[in-house]
């Protein structure tokens, strides 16, 4: 008996060709939408975990609130580290390193390379850090300050095929460095990558003690068990004023800090702190993910089972033969249970081979590695068998248990084109494509208004030209310190296509760094909360020339630009936002004094000359911050142009030929400002994209499974529609009567959508500052798309029904 069940499953699904094709696309287009979200996520939440103890392992970081402001850094002062392992027992390990943010030029031989992805680490790095090391020993690859660890793809880039080990670098043409180690390339899924790693104690010369209690050290315990967590917490905070580097800054009331114990594996889904070492993934990304992997494939059950369900009643006559010939209700249910898992499992194999094939392009499109990896990914293998199980069962359920139930006399009597329990029948099917437009509609919804806010975010205006600005870094000492710099900007300016140039320590499109500035008599009475010793507050600055506010466009609503202001004023004179202005709580900010006190003994003292409107100097992630600018040597890591065309390959050339003309050995960089900020939002860009795609599939598959609905309805009312257009019905008629009843499912989908996914958008707007809300037109919009979709799908088979000679119907 096994083997006919078998055998009439074969020539069942061959014969009913339609609705074979129909399954099999909507089940495989779920699976593959399924997989690629699965390796996604497990790519995303795999970072880190190759560490050993992982899980025991902690990012110090450090978050400063006063005066009504909060500054929560990932990195934290220097003294932090070695004073936990000393003083807690439950610290087993600990270790630190400082990312460079500026690049220098390494030499080897007459060959010269700019490098900016390094860092200078403790010598514990390697044996706390499990990145395998092809040559050296863990222990002393950095214990000396003239030794320094390459990458794999570093060495080869520098000695080619010779063993490295022995071999010399030369660091800004003035530091001699040893290659003590060669090290794996970092792996992917890390949260911070580098080529290069010098000894911690080659850049701890050039830090003063009161810089080592800057937040500039990244800083990582592992403890012997997380049973003690809470407590750890706890005491370490309330150590806080007695450990050196923050002694200083506590004394002051109304400072606070708090040390944050970040868990390794969640740094790169939820670290959110400034700093960051490099971007993160999106926690509420992953989740909104997993949420969509269920619908698509709830959409692809549901199209099986409500077209197993309609197909059921073409099938009372086969099954009321076998129940006369024994077959039982269990027999039955197994047939139907058995056709529905082999319709899973074909169409599981089917998408497995078309993403062989679909995988490479969407990592190409969408600037992923997504590698498939069925013999090796047993979490994947598992989980797709569990689905088969799961939408097989869930499926094939509700169509087995309706006809193993059924009366054998009913089996007999009921025809093509009637129904037993029509009833209940059309409240499931109806219930189920209510549903299936609810998920379309929420899909549609999100992926709507997920564009309109991207369209938002990179057509806002910012308070700053970030049109026809060229921005050239400055790369290596040689440039950055030299005269040079000052003839390429004249010969720029004789082009004719550059109306200003500047130099400067940063460019918007990120957050300015912070720099101590104190303002002596606010300071004096009081008005300024300070984590300093001598009043000095920490505030973003942007160091440049007199033409800084020129190049950028900025607008000056108060007082007057350095340009404007005599030779004394411009070296001694301070701008400030309007961000700052409220910070400080000036009424009348043109005239206040002003010390400049980062790392000087000799504060740099001068006044404020003018007030700046507010601009985004970063993403719309976060709200503008008090800005100081100031005019300063020490800020040359960028050339920045204002031209007077937009990215032409002629200005760029000309640009490139005076840059070789006077360094014709380092390489010559550039992009546009616009490109940059568009490139602060590349997570939401992503996100955008893959919610087309997703929006595509879930309405795609809907789209099939409506239309095979439809097609077996019509099978089922032929009759009806050949008896109403023989009493005089017009097609348009026929058409109304049943696409009302269609219009009135999609209208109640909408209805079901419409709150779910408000929470889920308001929720995920809420991590912007600056936002345009939900535009409700979009769910107009929506409605009108749905309706117009279910209508166009049905209609086919409406007319082509109400077309037939009615004759034959009857």
């Amino acid at each position: 008996m096994f083997d006919s069940y078998i055998k009439t499953t074969f020539r069942y699904l061959l014969r009913q060709r339609l609705y074979t094709i129909i399954n099999i696309s909507g089940l495989s287009i779920g699976f593959i939408a399924f997989t690629i979200i699965f390796l996604f996520i497990q790519k995303e939440k795999s970072y880190d975990e190759f560490h050993t103890n992982a899980e025991n392992i902690y990012r110090l970081e450090e978050r400063w609130s006063g005066s009504g402001e909060e500054q929560h850094s990932a990195a934290s002062t220097s003294y932090l580290a070695p004073y936990l392992i000393d003083t807690y027992p439950e610290v087993e390990s600990e270790t630190r390193f400082v990312k460079a943010i500026w690049t220098v030029i390494i030499n080897h031989g007459e060959e010269r390379f700019l490098e900016d992805r390094f860092c200078f680490a403790d010598s514990t790095f390697f044996n706390f850090f499990d990145f395998r090391l092809i040559e050296g020993n863990a222990a002393t690859v950095l214990n000396s300050p003239d030794k320094v660890v390459l990458t794999a793809t570093t060495a080869s880039k520098y000695f080619g095929d010779e063993n490295p080990i022995g071999k010399q670098i030369l660091y800004e043409g003035n530091h001699v460095f040893t290659v003590s180690g060669i090290v794996e390339d970092m792996p992917e899924n890390s949260h911070f990558h580098f080529d290069l790693i010098f000894p911690i104690q080659f850049i701890m010369r050039f830090f003063s003690e009161r810089d080592k209690g800057d937040n500039v050290f990244y800083s990582y315990i592992r403890l012997y068990h997380n049973d003690g967590l809470g407590a750890l917490k706890w005491k370490v905070n309330s150590d806080l004023p007695a450990i050196r580097g923050y002694q200083d800054k506590l004394s002051q009331a109304g400072i606070g800090c708090e040390i944050i114990f970040q868990p390794l594996l969640d740094i790169h889904l939820k670290g959110r702190a400034e700093r960051e070492l490099e971007p993160n993934g999106n926690a509420l990304f992953i989740a909104i993910l997993k949420i969509v992997a269920f619908f698509l494939l709830l959409v692809a059950g549901i199209n099986y089972s409500n077209l197993a369900t309609a197909k059921s009643l073409k099938r009372t006559r086969e099954i009321g033969i076998r129940r006369v010939l024994g077959a039982g209700k269990p027999a039955i249910f197994l047939q139907f249970m058995g056709e529905s898992f082999f319709l899973s499992f074909v169409s599981l194999v089917f998408s497995l081979l078309l993403l062989l094939f679909i995988l490479p392009v969407f990592n190409s499109v969408f600037n992923v590695n997504l590698s498939l990896g069925l013999l090796t990914n047993y979490p994947l293998l598992i989980s797709l068998f569990a689905v088969v199980i799961l939408l097989g069962f869930l499926s094939g359920a509700y169509p087995a248990l309706v006809l193993s139930r059924m009366n054998m006399l009913k089996l007999f009597k009921l025809k093509s084109d009637q129904s037993s329990g029509k009833k209940s029948k059309l409240s499931f099917r109806s219930s189920l494509i209510i549903l299936q437009f609810a998920i379309s509609v929420f899909f549609i919804i999100g992926s709507l208004v997920i564009n309109d806010h991207i369209r938002f975010l990179k057509n806002r205006d910012v308070g700053f030209e970030k049109e026809k600005i060229m921005v050239i870094p400055l790369k290596g000492r040689e440039v950055r310190n030299s005269s040079t710099l000052m003839t390429i900007r004249e010969e720029l300016m004789k082009t004719g296509r550059v109306k200003s140039a500047t130099v400067s320590n940063v460019v918007p499109g990120e957050r300015f760094p912070f720099h101590t500035v104190r303002f002596p008599r606010l300071a004096g009475n009081g008005a300024l909360q300070s984590k300093e010793p001598d009043g000095s507050v920490w505030m973003r600055i942007m160091l440049g020339d007199e033409d800084m506010v020129q190049t950028l466009g900025l607008q000056i609503i108060d007082g007057r630009n350095f340009s404007e202001a005599g030779e004394e004023d411009t070296e001694h004179g301070f701008i400030i936002n309007e961000a700052a202005v409220r910070f400080l709580g000036l009424s009348e900010p043109i005239g206040e004094p002003v010390e400049y006190t980062l790392n000087v003994e000799d504060p740099q003292r001068g006044r404020i000359i003018g007030v700046v409107k507010d601009f985004n100097f970063a993403s719309l992630h976060s709200q503008v911050e008090p800005v100081v600018l100031y005019i300063n040597s020490k800020g040359r890591f960028y050339l920045i142009l204002r031209t007077e065309t937009v990215k032409e390959n002629i200005l760029i050339s000309d640009v490139e030929n005076i840059w070789k003309r006077f360094y014709p050995d380092i390489p010559f960089e550039s992009y546009f400002m616009d490109d940059k900020l568009e490139s602060l939002y590349k997570a939401e860009d992503t996100m955008q994209n893959l919610a087309s795609v997703f929006t595509f599939i879930v309405i795609f598959i809907a789209t099939i499974g409506l239309l095979g609905i439809s097609f077996y309805m019509m099978e089922q009312r032929k009759k009806e529609i050949g008896l109403r257009r023989v009493m005089g019905s017009s097609v348009s008629g026929v058409l109304y009567l049943v696409a009302k009843d269609f219009i009135i499912l999609v209208l109640t989908g909408n209805l079901l959508a419409w709150m779910p996914v408000t929470i889920l958008l308001n929720k995920w707007l809420q991590d912007f500052a600056y936002h345009n809300g939900i535009n409700y037109m979009i769910y107009a919009l929506t409605v009108l798309i749905s309706v117009l979709i279910a209508l166009a799908t049905v209609s086919l088979n409406v007319l082509r029904t109400a077309l037939t000679n009615p004759v034959k119907a009857i």
